[in-house]
């Protein structure tokens, strides 16, 4: 039953069966998971690379109004109208506007400048050029009088108020607290 007849011609051969389909889940996963992976990397090397550009000019503002703060330090303590009405400069404290904002004028900025003999307030005129803050004209406040720095030239004018910021003994910070 089943089996052909002697001498009857050998049974046709088959095809084997194809082979059964490849799944492509897998590849697609894999080039998805490839392709995310290198946009990721691509979006931290851009925001690491901002960073560093935002820090690097940081620094460069910085230092720009290091250099603006010891140029005035400079022009103050050798300026003969300063010498004379307060004495040698002991320090130049750089100024803080007001809370409630008065006496302020953008591209102005106060110093309070103490002597052996007084102190007074010195007002700067400046402007920035590029990044860095260039000193343009600078005051002397002194006992109700404002006088020109370039030309000793003086007027009646009363100080701008300036508040300095006060730096804490940390030592006396801790007597505090405990």
């Amino acid at each position: 039953m089943g089996y052909p007849p002697p001498g009857s011609p050998p049974p046709p051969a088959y095809a084997p069966p194809p082979p059964p389909p490849k799944s492509s889940t897998g590849k697609i996963i894999m080039i998805t998971c490839g392709v995310l992976l290198g946009l990721g990397l691509l979006a931290c090397g851009g925001c690491s690379l901002l960073g560093w550009i935002v820090a690097r000019k940081a620094a460069e503002i910085g230092e720009a109004w290091a250099n603006f703060e010891k140029s005035v330090e400079a022009q103050v303590g050798g300026n003969k109208y300063v010498v004379e009405r307060l004495g040698k400069v002991k320090s130049v404290k750089i100024g803080q506007a007001r809370p409630d904002g008065t006496d302020t004028m953008p591209g102005k900025m106060p110093f309070r400048v103490t002597g052996e003999k007084d102190s007074g307030v010195v007002n700067v005129e400046f402007e920035v050029q590029g990044l860095k803050p260039v000193i343009r004209k600078s005051w002397l406040y002194h006992k109700g009088k404002r006088i020109d720095l370039d030309t000793g030239e003086e007027t009646a004018a009363e100080a701008p108020r300036v508040e300095v910021e006060k730096k804490e003994d940390p030592d006396k910070e801790k007597g505090k607290d405990e």
